[in-house]
This record gives structure tokens, sequence and C-alpha cells, in this order.
């Protein structure tokens, strides 16, 4: 039996393109038992299409049309037309697409398989790629009916909820009873909303069983979310019949989305204002899945602290990984010796600043935003951190959100931590815990889930040193041949709790008493400076500041320690565990997860005469001071560079995916 089959399609000013498609058309194999007629709208092109189509493929149908009809007025043209001799099917075509050569004899299998009651909709590849850019989509959430998930082909057929209408095989009772294309939906969304059309109707939606061909992912942002033009383009890009006219966007939105249609109508013009950015590749392209990623670290003052140490550490890892990063400072006084080395170390540095009124700091952070486009935002600070993950939120970027440290809050500030917390599960931020003692207090205190990625040091730089290393490091500090070392590092402040320390080392007969190396500056420097004169153990204390490299410091010492009053994960304790040495700690969470992962890490009651016992035992006990490889081993692994930055990048990656993705299912994929 003889099937009639025509095929639609519609051009505006695309010639080699059209001709092209007309040409994998005519190149169809295994229809002998087809009759086959191609339509072919071109609407208003003034590029000479029409007359090499007349010229090429005599037997095609060309219509014209008068440059207003745009995607749904020229295929429901090329329906009229094509719809008169009532053909067995209708194929729906996009001229940007290569058929492979058996893809209709594909499409009619499968409609027969169907008994013709479903739609066939054929995926097609991205030929950069290699995954799909367009086909059918699967609802992933039915509280969101426009989140969803681009099905690939599996070789065999697959129901979906809509489609894009690239490759649409459309059976004779399907197009009866379901109708033509909406008119009132001039560009977008009008295949997507025949599918939803077509299965309230109870008709079926499938996806073919393999690729049918080729049709580049477009991969132009849309001018509407384009920061890089003014306001009023923005909205008029959007509200063009091109874009999401509100008439017709109110229309899909109220006969689609249920009772949140308000929210889905509001959005893009919400992010049209503020500006949403997506990300420009396909998820399988270059950016996204195996390319490139535009991360923001965003940090308040920049400073030799964790977070600052961990990124400077892992630049190249992550460039070799395929993230492009940036560091955005929120703080007011930053050291210009650690913006030099993010500089040199191929961070882009801006500063959004402390702003004195909320107001004028939201203005400063979102004009900053926009200027990087990233498609991952990863906040590192507590302060402010509700604004900071929410704003780019708002404007469709996805945030990775690190706790570093064990916070203790009470009272009120706890009710409000904890509705933060909750705020930004609901705004699905996805949230870091840097040990297992912060993760359990995040759960514990806050009720708030996390992913654990370890902090990481530079493994490649801190070993245990040579005898000869550690007798050139000593020489440096000026160390005599009988005095041991016990060094510290970390910044001057209450947390660090220097003082307790101090007054350990006074309580210490001055001929058991070793040489204390403070590496480190803050608010409580100078205080730790007079008390040191107050109780008479300057000659024992060397006051550091702030070193661009700890390593001489961690050769020289025979012990490390650590007196906080809390901690996340120490990345200064890692770099001292790393070069061997015996740490001594408080019995804080944070640093009793090292307690409980090596033997020489040892907690000291937070006491100053435990403190002093602790510390004339390096003097007493030689073996403390031991190296051990053993240690430097199970340290780097689990708290090697590589280790942290590969849990981080898929992290990104999965973000940067997420972001694309609801650009795709809500309205991305339609922008041809």
């Amino acid at each position: 039996m003889t099937v009639d089959l025509a095929v639609l399609l519609t051009c505006f000013n695309r010639r080699e393109t059209t001709l092209r498609c007309l040409a994998g058309v005519h190149a169809q194999r295994g229809l002998d038992d087809v009759t086959l007629s191609v339509i072919v709208v071109d609407d208003g092109g003034d590029d000479g299409t029409s007359a090499a189509i007349a010229r090429e493929f005599p037997e095609v149908i060309v219509v014209q049309g008068d440059g207003s009809l745009y995607w749904t007025g020229g295929m429901r043209r090329a329906d009229e037309v094509g719809s008169r001799t009532r053909p067995d099917f209708l194929l729906w075509l996009n001229d940007d697409v290569d058929l492979k050569p058996d893809a209709v004899r594909e499409l009619l299998d499968a409609a027969d398989a169907t008994m013709r009651r479903s739609l066939i909709v054929g995926t097609v590849r991205d030929p950069d790629t290699g995954r799909a850019s367009y086909g059918g989509y699967l609802q992933t959430d039915k509280r969101r009916p426009l989140r969803m998930l681009r099905v690939e082909p599996n070789g065999s057929l697959q129901p979906v909820h809509t489609m894009n209408g690239n490759v649409v095989l459309v059976p004779r009772e399907v197009r009866v009873a379901v109708g033509p294309l909406d008119a009132g939906l001039p560009h977008n969304m009008a295949d997507m909303e025949y599918a939803f059309r077509a299965r309230r109707a109870g008709w079926e939606v499938n996806v073919s069983p393999s690729f049918v061909g080729s049709c580049a992912a477009n991969r132009d942002k849309a001018r509407w979310v384009d920061p890089a033009f003014p306001l009023r383009e923005r909205v008029r890009a959007l509200t063009s019949p091109k874009g999401l006219p509100p008439r017709a966007w109110l229309q899909f939105t109220r006969r689609h989305c249920g009772w949140r249609w308000p929210r889905y109508f509001a959005g893009p013009y919400v992010r049209s204002i503020v500006c949403r950015i997506a990300p420009t590749g396909d998820l399988g392209g270059r950016s996204g899945a195996t390319g490139e990623v535009r991360v923001v670290h965003v940090l308040n003052e920049l400073k030799r602290s964790g977070a600052e140490v961990m990124l400077l550490n892992a630049a190249n890892d992550f460039r070799n990984a395929g993230v492009r990063s940036s560091v955005m400072s929120l703080g007011g006084a930053s050291e210009d010796a650690v913006v030099d080395l993010f500089t040199r170390a191929g961070y882009p540095v801006v500063q959004a600043g402390q702003r004195p009124s909320l107001l004028r700091f939201l203005r400063s952070y979102h004009r900053e935003l926009r200027l990087l486009h990233p498609q991952c935002v990863h906040v590192h600070p507590e302060r402010r951190s509700l604004l900071t993950c929410l704003m780019p939120r708002l404007m469709g970027m996805d945030v990775v959100r690190t706790i570093h440290n064990n916070f203790g809050f009470e009272g009120v500030l706890w009710a409000r931590k904890t509705l933060e917390r909750q705020i930004l599960r609901v705004a699905r931020v996805q949230t870091v815990a840097v040990s297992p003692s912060v993760q359990a207090n995040e759960r514990n205190r806050f009720r708030n889930p996390t992913t654990l990625v370890f902090n990481w040091y530079d493994d490649g730089r801190f070993v245990p040193p040579s005898a000869a290393m550690k007798q050139s490091a000593r020489e440096a500090f000026a160390i005599p041949a009988n005095r041991r070392v016990v060094a510290v590092i970390g910044n001057c402040s209450h947390v660090k709790n220097h003082g307790l320390l101090l007054d350990a080392m006074a309580l210490i007969p001055a001929a058991h008493r070793p040489i204390l190396l403070h590496v480190g500056n803050g608010d409580t420097c100078v205080d730790e400076r007079q008390q040191c004169e107050d109780i008479g153990i300057s000659d024992d204390v060397m006051f550091l500041g702030s070193l661009d490299d700890v390593l001489p410091v961690l050769l020289a010492a025979d012990q490390f320690v650590m007196p906080s009053l809390y901690e996340g994960m120490s990345i200064a304790a890692l770099e001292a565990l790393a070069s061997g040495l015996p740490l001594r700690v408080a019995p804080v969470a944070g640093l009793l997860d090292l307690v409980a992962l090596f033997d020489t890490v040892q907690a000291v009651a937070l006491d100053p005469k435990s403190w002093a016992v602790s510390l004339e035992a390096v003097t007493q006990t030689p073996e403390l001071a031991g190296p051990s490889g053993d240690q430097t081993e199970r340290t780097r692994q689990l708290f090697g560079i590589a280790r942290g930055v590969d849990q981080y990048v898929r992290l990104y990656r999965q973000s940067a995916h997420r972001t694309r993705a609801r650009r795709d299912s809500a309205m991305g994929t339609v922008f041809r």
C-alpha cells in the first residue's frame, strides 16, 4: 500500500542551508512505497532561495510569505497547503537539519509500530559534540512542569511529554484530532504546546529509536538575557514575536503550567530585568559536561587564609580541568600582596566592596556578577551568605556554597542562621562541608545536609625535610642548636586563641622552654606582642608576621600547635602533617577530625597548664620531633589537591549542566 507523505518546511534567507536540507530529503532511501511531496514556505526572503529551489528541485512546492509568518505561521501555511491532498503523514522539518539517508523510513516504521497513534519525534545530534541537540523531553518534576530532561535515543521508542519541532512525523489521525499549530504562539513554544495538546487529547508522543540526523545546537545567548544589551533592548527582544510575547506566553503558561502559571509567566520578564545569565554552550559541548566552566569565587577581604591558600594552590589544576575561575572580594581591606598572588596565579580579581548601605552593596554585587557572567558562583563567606547566594540564583546561575567552619550560633542568631540555610535549600544551593565535624554540625545544629569535600594543601611542596634542609631552615631563623622549635600559623584573632599559648610558654622553666615561631597578623597581634613583654617571654617568641611561604617555618619546627577555639579543617595543620610534624591541638570539632585520623595528632585541654606540659615535652622527648613518611602519604591521600579539585570540578560541571538544562527546558531550546 502506498503511503502519502508531505514534508513541510519554512525558511527565511538561508538559501544554502535550505538547499542542503532539500537534497537530504531527496536522498532518502527505502521509500519505494512512499509518495513524497515537499512544501516550502519562503517567508519574504530576498536571498534568492525560491529561485534556487525552483531551479534545483522543480517538483517542490514553494509558497511565498510576507515576512511576518515566523516559524509557527510558516509551518501553518505549509500545513494548510500540504493537508489539501489528505496525506497519511505530515513531516515537520527545520531547514537546518541534515537527515541521515534512512531517517524518513525509520520514522514511518516507528509510526506503524504505534498504530499511527503517536507523534514521532526525530532526535538530532549536534555535529560538534555528538550529543542530542533537539528532540523529546521528559518532565522531571510534576510540580515544575517546565523542568525537563532531554531524552537520548536508546534503540527503541521512548514516550516523552513534549518535543522540539525540528523533525516530527505527524500521522493524519493525530493532525485531524489535534489540529494545526497554535497561531497564538508566533515563533516559540508552539512545538512544545502541540505535544502537550496531543497528549491531553489522548495521543502519544514518542522519540525515534535512533538519531535521524544532525542539527547544530543554538549556542547564541538570547538578547533578552544578554547583559551586553541595555534593559530596553532586552525587554524589546523578549516581547518580540521571536521571544515570548506577553499574550502568547500568558496563553501557554495558563494552559500548561497548572496553578503555578503566574510564577512561570512572570519568570522570563523578571530575569530579563535582573539580566539572567546562562551558559552559552551545549550540555555536551564546549561549556558544561566536558569543556570550559566559568566559576566566580566569592570571598571576604583577601588575606592569607584557608580558602585563599587552597585556591592559589589549585590554580593550575582547575585551569587544566577546564575551569576558568575569577575571584570577587566583598571586603574593603584586602591585602595587596594576596591580590597580587591571585593575579599572578591567573585569577582575575574584582572588588564588590563593603558598601555603606545594603542597597548599594547589592547593586555592586549584581553589577559585578553581570560583568563576569559565570555559570557557577562559589560562595565561601558566612557573612551575608543568604544575599550572596540568592542574588546569583535570581540571575539564573547555580551556586555552590562551602561551609568552612563549625559555627556554634545560639539563640536568636541560631534561629536566623537556621532559617537562612533552609531558604538556601529551597533555592537549591549546593552546600559543601570541609570536614566530617562541619558536616555533622550543619546536620545536627541547623538540619542542613551537605556534601563532604575535604580541604587540601599543596602536596607537591610539603614533604618531610632531610636533615640538611632542617638545619638550613633553623640557621635562617638563627635558632641555637640546643633549642627545640614549636610553630603556630594562623591569623591573630580571638578564635585562634594564641594568648593561651603564650601563657603556657610563661609556665615553662626558661631552660626547658622551646622557641615559638609565630606566623600571622590580625586584630590581636599587637596585644599578643604586649602580652609577651608583660610575661617575660619576648626572647622566646619570634613574630614573623604574614608570610607568602610558610614552608621554611615548618622545616625548622619540631612540633606544630593549634589552640583554636573552633576550626573547620585547617590548611596549616594539613601542611604540618605533610611535613612530618607531630601536632598538638585543641579538643574542638574540626581538629578532633585529625585526632581521629592520625596517631601523631593529640588533643590538649584548653588551659595553660596542660599546654605548658605539652610544650615542655618537646624539649624532653626528642622522638616527638621525628618526621613520619607514612603520615605524609596518608595526608596526601586524604587531602591532596587532585582529590579535592576533582570533587569540586564535578560540582561545577553539574552546576553548568543544570543551568543549561533550565535554560533549555524552560525556553532556551525553542529559540531558533
